[in-house]
């Protein structure tokens, strides 16, 4: 009798530290435990805010709102979170001075993890070394579970597209600009997709961490045009689509192309709708210094005039040059002379870059005989391609 009391007054303590434990960890907004194997990381977890979309998510340009040291069982807690609301978690290297570093280069290695903040406790499961790509939550909420799902699916498009790419040279630049646009692509994909716009931004945001949208209008406006119907008084959704409302993006798919008045290479001058081929013109921008845009002269555009010019098919060439003997001499040795050349020769003060909003070669457009835009930047075999079921 006296055994089956002490007993129960055992179970009856072991019973209460349990619910104790578990009650204070509830009281945590945010826990977890971290598996850590690597001594070069210092063993404390940093919360971070963003107060603006060009700041989501980006090196050094996070707010840090608290941290919280990591124990020898490698458990962390915050014990308050400022409000419902987008943030990140992230460690840090021990030599690293600014603990709102956040790494991009190899998302698979990303030191940080970003999640959204309802109000429900939130526990967590990682490796250090690996951060974001092993993080997981226990009792996932649909928009963690979203942004858990962006992540898979950023790592793999990385995998795919990127991880393998050999150093940039003329040979491989038209496939290095493809390679980043197909990783675009998917993360642009599922920004449209995701019911939820904290989600989409995130999307976004890892698609173009630069904030550059110039081979991306199409993209930024088809975004736009969705989230400001949905969420239209989100902060964040008015800083990125000011870009759309001010015009400061890149001709897109389906606009007209300026009827711009072009220097021609025999001195005299001419508006592009002048010029344009009875069923497709391809508006080439190229430099004679632009290594791989020498090379289309010689391997694809030269075929595709051969091909189709007598079926209605124009190229105007126009070079981002500000040498006429180089630009002329580029001309003839790529055997270019076969289609129109025009250049203002002001280099990279050219108004007609100016204009289409853009700053980077080699690049084109393609124009149907009204000269409105069907596609952009396609490139080698991928030109090809399209200009053979366009004009078949």
């Amino acid at each position: 009798m006296l055994y089956a009391t002490a007993f129960s007054r055992l179970l009856l303590f072991i019973t209460l530290s349990l619910f104790i434990t578990s009650t204070a960890c509830t009281k945590s907004p945010v826990s977890g435990k971290i598996e850590w194997e690597r001594a070069d990381l210092k063993k404390v977890v940093y919360l971070l805010s963003f107060p603006t979309y060009e700041s989501l998510v980006s090196p050094y340009q996070g707010t840090i709102l608290d941290s919280a040291k990591v124990d020898q069982a490698g458990s962390f807690a915050f014990t308050k979170i400022p409000g419902n609301g987008f943030y990140a978690l992230a460690i840090q290297s021990t030599s690293e001075k600014y603990n709102n570093k956040l790494t991009h280069e190899d998302p698979n290695l990303s030191n940080y993890l970003p999640f959204v903040y309802s109000g429900k406790a939130m526990v967590l499961t990682a490796n250090a070394g690996q951060f974001q790509k092993t993080a997981q939550w226990t009792h996932l909420d649909e928009i963690n579970a979203q942004i858990s799902e962006l992540i898979v699916l950023r790592n793999n498009a990385f995998n795919q597209h990127l991880a393998k790419l050999e150093a940039v040279n003329e040979e491989n630049l038209i496939e290095q600009h493809k390679a980043h646009h197909e990783f675009k692509k998917a993360l642009f994909d599922f920004a449209l997709a995701t019911p939820h716009v904290s989600v989409a931004l995130l999307a976004m945001r890892w698609a173009t961490p630069e904030g550059d949208f110039e081979r991306s209008s199409d993209e930024l406006f088809g975004f736009c045009k969705k989230w400001e119907n949905q969420a239209a008084s989100h902060p964040m959704i008015a800083q990125l689509c000011s870009k759309v409302k001010t015009g400061g993006l890149a001709a897109k798919k389906g606009d007209l192309f300026p009827d711009f008045p072009l220097p021609m290479d025999d001195g005299t001058e001419k508006k592009v709708f002048s010029l344009l081929g009875s069923r497709l013109t391809i508006i080439d921008l190229w430099a004679s210094w632009c290594g791989p845009c020498r090379i289309e002269n010689k391997k694809v555009l030269g075929p595709i005039w051969e091909k189709y010019h007598e079926a209605g098919l124009q190229i105007i060439g126009y070079a981002l040059d500000s040498d006429d003997r180089s630009w002329k001499n580029a001309i003839s040795k790529d055997a270019a002379d076969r289609w129109l050349h025009a250049s203002h020769l002001l280099g990279d003060e050219s108004p007609l870059f100016q204009t289409l909003g853009i700053s980077t070669i080699p690049a084109n457009y393609l124009l149907d005989k009204e000269g409105r835009i069907l596609a952009k930047n396609l490139h080698g075999e991928e030109l090809t391609t399209w200009i053979d079921a366009y004009l078949k």
